[in-house]
This record gives structure tokens, C-alpha cells and sequence, in this order.
């Protein structure tokens, strides 16, 4: 329950990773959604680095 009230402070609904692995120049990131499922997002790392120097405060 405490994450939970950390989390809501800075975002609704938040995504939290449980691993990733680089393949070539994908990136793989493990996420649990809900209690019951993990899923996969998979993304160039570059455009993925470039997205995150673009958008960081």
C-alpha cells in the first residue's frame, strides 16, 4: 500500500518495469500489468533514448 500512495503523487495508473533486455538495437521491456499478466514492449533504443532526452523535465 505504501508504493501505491508514492506512486499516485506522480502519476495515475503507473507502469512498472520488471526487466529489459537489449537484442541488436531493440530493447525489450518486461512490465507487470494488473496482478495476474506480464507483457512485453519492444522498442528501437535509439528512438527510445532519443524520446526520453526529448520529454525529461
Amino acid at each position: 500500500m505504501a508504493n501505491e500512495t508514492v506512486f499516485k503523487r506522480y502519476k495515475h495508473n503507473p507502469i512498472v518495469t520488471a526487466n529489459a533486455v537489449i537484442l541488436d538495437d531493440t530493447v525489450r521491456i518486461y512490465y507487470g500489468c494488473a496482478d495476474t499478466c506480464v507483457s512485453i514492449a519492444d522498442a528501437n533504443i535509439n528512438e527510445l533514448i532519443n524520446f526520453i532526452k526529448e520529454h525529461s523535465l
